[in-house]
């Protein structure tokens, strides 16, 4: 399989499984009235970028940890490692999670909907 037709496969497999399901569970959330926030995990680290590998399910662990693989990371993840865990943690103490630099997650809307993104950066944006 040439590697275009297996990104593609891998963005459909992705939404039909994990983005969908997830936007249903937000919006049924915050319909009864819940605060709602939604985050998107895309960053690559180096190491997996190189055996072909993309954002997967549960590769922001040990972002949330800070634990990585020698030689498999670069200091831009270790600034999305301190970007995740400021936002946990400010999560866990007010209910609402930010970045660094103060800016807060959107809470989601149906109406608009917005969620944080964790790449090479992190940034807020439209999921339409």
């Amino acid at each position: 399989m040439d590697p275009t037709t297996g990104i593609a496969l891998d963005v459909v497999y992705s939404s039909a499984i994990w983005f969908e399901p997830a936007l249903a569970t937000a919006e049924r959330f915050a319909a009864l009235g819940r605060e709602v926030h939604v985050y998107h995990f895309e960053r690559v680290a180096p190491g997996a970028a190189r055996s072909g590998e993309r954002a997967m399910h549960t590769a922001e662990l040990p972002y949330l940890f800070g634990v990585f693989q020698p030689g498999a990371h670069d200091p831009t993840d270790a600034a999305v490692s301190a970007e995740m865990q400021h936002a946990r943690s400010g999560f866990a103490r007010s209910g609402v999670p930010c970045f660094l630099d103060g800016e807060r997650w959107p809470r989601f809307d149906a109406a608009a909907p917005r969620h944080a993104v964790f790449g090479d950066t992190t940034a807020v944006r439209s999921l339409t």
